[in-house]
Order: C-alpha cells, then structure tokens, then sequence
C-alpha cells in the first residue's frame, strides 16, 4: 500500500517562544487540575444534596450543570495532556493524575496510551485512526445529534460502557 503523506498547516512560531509556551511545571499543573476537581466535587455535592432533599428539578438542573461542565471542559482533555506526560514536570504528579482524570472520564489508561500512540501514528486516517471519527458535517449537525450534545447520547455511552466491560472480562482488542 503506498504512503500517503499529509499536507499539514505548521503556524510559524519562534523556537523559544514556543519552548516557553510548553514548559513544564508542576503549580500551574496542579493549580489548574485542583480547579477543575474541586468544581467537580462541588456540582457532585450539590446534586447529592439535592437528590437527598428530594428537590427534584434544582437536582435536575444541578446534574445537567455538572454534566456540561465535565463535556465542554473536558476532564478527557486532561487524560490526553496527561498521557503525554505534558502536564506537569514530576512523572509522579502527571501518573496520579492521568489515573484520577481516567477513572473520572471512564477511560481504560493502558488501553487509551496505546490507542492514542497509535492516533499520532495515523492521524485521521480513516480506518485506522480510531479517535478522529471523520464524516460530512452536515449528517452531524441533524436535530438528533444536537440533541444528544446537549443531553445524553446514549450510543455514545453504550460503546463507552461496552469498552469498559469488554476490557473487564479480558478483550483488550475491543476499541
């Protein structure tokens, strides 16, 4: 099979600068990921306390926060940077965190660095490239989609939870 090559954008950008741009440090590093779980902990408790009260639509509405909050500032993110070892400067601090932000995000950490060695490896190749799913956009912008952004999608959730399992009973070739 013949290589194809990509044409990619590359913006230019001074050698040091982006050198100071990707330094790693550990406060920044913790800072930012102490932030992100602290407000976690707090839509949790606050959906807890009013499921507890029984005050059904602030639960609702305290559930839906906490679920957009975890999608539109992804802790998935972080299980990325993390896999990369980019976030901080201490290898402890980027593991222990990479295991936290994979359990919060039901991500397989084993199965997801290699999955994702092997997205840098082929990036968007399709059939190849698991985690860049290409498609026209338009059949992504239907109502149904939009719907389940902004809700629950629940094919979404049944592959990942499918994945979980299927790595708890031994297949680690499932994807």
């Amino acid at each position: 099979m013949a290589e194809r090559r990509m044409d990619w954008y590359r913006t230019a950008l001074d050698a040091g600068l982006l050198r100071e741009l990707t330094e790693r440090r550990d406060l920044p590093g913790l800072l930012q990921a102490g932030a992100f779980l602290l407000v976690w902990m707090a839509t949790t408790s606050v959906s807890l306390y009013f499921y507890l009260e029984r005050l059904w639509i602030p639960m609702v509405l305290a559930c839906y926060f906490h679920s957009m909050f975890l999608v539109f500032l992804s802790n998935g993110a972080a299980v990325h940077e993390l896999s990369h070892g980019t976030a901080f400067r201490t290898k402890l601090l980027n593991d222990v965190f990479y295991s936290l932000f994979s359990f919060l995000s039901w991500n397989n950490p084993v199965h997801f660095r290699a999955s994702h060695a092997l997205h840098h490896q082929n990036t968007v190749q399709r059939g190849v490239d698991l985690e860049v799913m290409q498609g026209p956009v338009k059949d992504k912008l239907n109502g149904w989609n939009l719907l389940a952004w902004f809700t629950f999608n629940p094919s979404l959730f049944r592959s990942w939870i499918g994945v979980a399992v299927l790595h708890a009973l031994g297949r680690s070739d499932s994807d």
